[in-house]
């Protein structure tokens, strides 16, 4: 959210108003093949706190498939928010909204997802007992998003109060925005992808290829040194286009687990290899890490190529075809 300069009284600073404000955290899923909702993770940029890469699982990419997120979100003591010393009007409602945009795909927009006030009765305790849940829910159907994509959790004026004399100085206009509670932002393509998949076009290439860049798989890092290319310009694309009728599940639960054995298998052929399996911490986002991530968190067995083989296709097999 871009920096603003408030007029009125604002939420710079939540601690000054005692507001409490507890997350449960963002959940990313989509509707996979046979239209059960399926969960994605996501991991945080080691370049910003506010950055976070999708990990597509193989199946999700953003041309072809939904799209859903969801937060819970908990105020508590906002009393303060409220009268001559907060915020907004003793008896005006205030929202809670959820600003979206995306740069890249020339798109903005807004969700309201809660609203709350006070009442005689909370300025009555001595301390604090208010509380408010905000369940946040976003859908976005396929190829609507793409690149980056920012959320900013703001507060607004739901129903504007009736200023008493002494708060004249308050916003009070419906859908002002008083301030920024949280935000968010997600990169739905190319770096950060746990399985890098790219979309080319070209005429004198396979269905799909493999691209190994790295120098240093300890060091280098794996979003910008792996890719797993599939070919749009090829006669048999149709078969691992999920948009046509002709599209194999199948077919593409065999390229992803061939593509990721090659991966390993490259890397296995370095002099680097007892060094990316062993207890050593590996570099966050390198070749390593990724390779380590197969083994240790998805439970692979990289002791030979015909071990990885089995766990790979098991893996792809189970998330692509259940």
């Amino acid at each position: 959210m871009a920096t603003q300069l408030f007029l009125y009284p604002s939420l710079t600073d939540a601690e000054r108003y005692g507001l409490k404000v507890l997350s449960r955290g963002w959940s990313l899923s989509y509707h996979n093949l046979q239209g059960e909702m399926t969960e994605l993770n996501y991991r945080p940029s080691e370049i910003s706190s506010s950055l976070n890469f999708v990990e597509t699982d193989g199946v999700w990419d953003a041309d072809n498939s939904d799209l859903c997120l969801s937060n819970r979100i908990v105020l508590k003591c906002y009393r303060g928010l409220f009268g001559p010393s907060g915020i907004a009007c003793r008896n005006a409602e205030l929202g809670v909204s959820v600003i979206w945009s995306s740069v890249e795909s020339r798109q903005r927009g807004s969700v309201r997802a809660g609203s709350f006030r006070v009442d005689d009765a909370d300025f009555r305790t001595e301390a604090d007992l208010t509380s408010a849940e905000i369940q946040i829910d976003l859908d976005f159907p396929p190829a609507s998003l793409r690149g980056d994509v920012s959320f900013s959790v703001v507060l607004y004026i739901a129903d504007a109060g009736d200023a008493a004399g002494d708060e004249k100085h308050l916003a009070n206009e419906n859908g002002f925005i008083l301030g920024e509670i949280s935000s968010f932002t997600l990169r739905l393509d190319g770096n950060g992808s746990l399985f890098p998949i790219f979309e080319v076009s070209e005429k004198d290439k396979p269905l799909w290829y493999v691209s190994c860049d790295w120098l240093d798989p300890i060091s280098d890092s794996f979003s910008e040194s792996v890719s797993i290319n599939i070919n749009k310009a090829h006669r048999n694309y149709k078969y691992l286009d999920q948009s046509d009728k002709a599209f194999c599940k199948q077919l593409l639960v065999e390229v992803m687990a061939s593509a990721v054995c090659s991966i390993v298998e490259e890397a296995r052929n370095t002099q680097y290899w007892e060094q990316i399996i062993g207890d050593e911490l590996p570099e966050h986002g390198s070749v390593a890490e990724a390779i380590r991530y197969f083994q240790d968190s998805l439970g692979w067995n990289l002791s030979s190529p015909v071990a990885l083989s089995e766990s790979a296709r098991s893996f792809f097999d189970g998330r692509m075809t259940d």
